[in-house]
């Protein structure tokens, strides 16, 4: 399967030098326990991260909200088994996508190899939402849902990756009506991400004192809840990023600590910030660690942006046909086979044959780090 280096795909490693924000340059090494790039865990996270989303999701859609969803109870409130996976995104995401732009250094390349990952899928699951789900699970007319502005919201606001989620009529006798999808939102927070890594890497901040500076603004931003919603994600993200730049060892008795402390924060105020700290450390010791070796989930292909982006979708749709005290665990029974099949579809006919549209241009060689000494006057 093809390769490639953003928050949904497989990792690849080079060697490369990292840019300073006083404009030095720095070795910025591979961690040793990941250097063959092969030997990690982010396939595996990623698609059980998504199938988490779709387990709990399941309750929302069955019941309307989620007071039946066991980590929602848990935590008092704070989090959901969705969102934390939703961390779990992030937390690579941030690892991943800062690798991705010290490695090419380049704004074109970096871009054009987000905009293949996020897209194309991005795109077929919006247009399949809106112009054949959507027609035939309104309560409107065919012709009114069509000649609706909101049909056509949905669909320029999404494609541009802002947050537009209802369409008219769909859905309108689900405890969730006209929402067709409520896992996109997120998208719009990751891009936002990859645009500040690309704002500090075009700037020359993408180095130790710029992304130690940038993670500490934005930890203090979603303690005091600057920027709503996407504070604490673009804190997830920044703390990942950051371990990146920083190569953080990665030791076993640092994670259980930090995993001990980040459970503790499900009982405390603040478990958000708990994520943005604890919880980074935790999750890219899980991807990165030598010692950890999860199953390989991705032997037929990364299927874990077509299992987020389809969920909610079918879930919505398998919502429709549910008898009246049929369980959240029916909704998901009966959607998981039909989303896997979606996911599969995404992956092969859409996501990797744009990805080897990224790998056909290959960044250019680094120039060296110093000068080449002069050659000696001739005798």
């Amino acid at each position: 399967m093809p390769q490639h280096d953003d928050c949904m795909g497989t990792l690849t490693h080079t060697s490369f030098g990292a840019r300073l924000g006083t404009g030095r340059m720095r070795d910025s090494r591979v961690p040793k326990q990941s250097a063959t790039g092969r030997h990690n865990n982010f396939d595996s996270l990623r698609l059980l991260a998504a199938l988490s989303v779709l387990f709990s999701h399941a309750v929302p859609v069955t019941y309307g909200d989620n007071q039946f969803e066991i980590l929602h109870r848990i935590s008092g409130g704070q989090t959901t088994l969705g969102e934390l996976a939703v961390v779990v995104f992030f937390a690579m995401s941030g690892w991943l996508i800062a690798a991705s732009y010290l490695r090419s250094d380049d704004a074109r390349i970096f871009v054009r190899a987000r905009i293949l990952r996020i897209m194309p899928a991005l795109a077929v699951a919006i247009l399949i939402s809106a112009l054949i789900i959507g027609p035939l699970v309104t309560a409107l007319p065919v012709r009114e849902y069509f000649t609706s502005t909101d049909t056509w919201h949905f669909i320029w606001r999404n494609l541009l990756v802002r947050q537009a989620g209802l369409l008219p009529g769909v859905f309108s006798g689900n405890p969730i009506p006209y929402v067709i999808n409520g896992s996109l939102w997120t998208l719009e927070f990751e891009v936002e991400c990859y645009a500040i890594i690309l704002l500090l890497g075009v700037c020359g901040f993408l180095g130790r004192t710029g992304i130690l500076i940038a993670y500490g603004v934005s930890v203090l931003a979603a303690a005091l809840w600057f920027g709503g919603a996407f504070g604490p994600f673009l804190a997830v993200f920044m703390g990942g990023a950051t371990m990146r730049v920083w190569n953080l060892p990665l030791r076993a008795d640092v994670a259980a600590i930090c995993g001990l402390l980040w459970v503790a924060g499900c009982f405390l105020p603040g478990f958000r910030l708990f994520s943005a700290t604890f919880g980074v450390y935790v999750i890219l010791f899980l991807a990165l660690s030598p010692h950890i070796r999860l199953p390989s989930l991705s032997r037929y292909g990364d299927w874990s942006y077509g299992v987020y982006i389809w969920a909610f979708p079918v879930q919505q749709c398998v919502r429709m046909y549910m008898r009246p005290g049929d369980g959240w665990y029916w909704n998901a029974a009966v959607a998981l086979p039909i989303v896997i099949g979606c996911a599969a579809l995404s992956w092969h006919f859409v996501e990797a044959p744009c990805l080897r549209l990224k790998s056909s241009k290959k960044p250019k060689p680094r120039q060296p780090l110093t000068s080449p000494r002069p050659k000696p006057p001739p005798a």
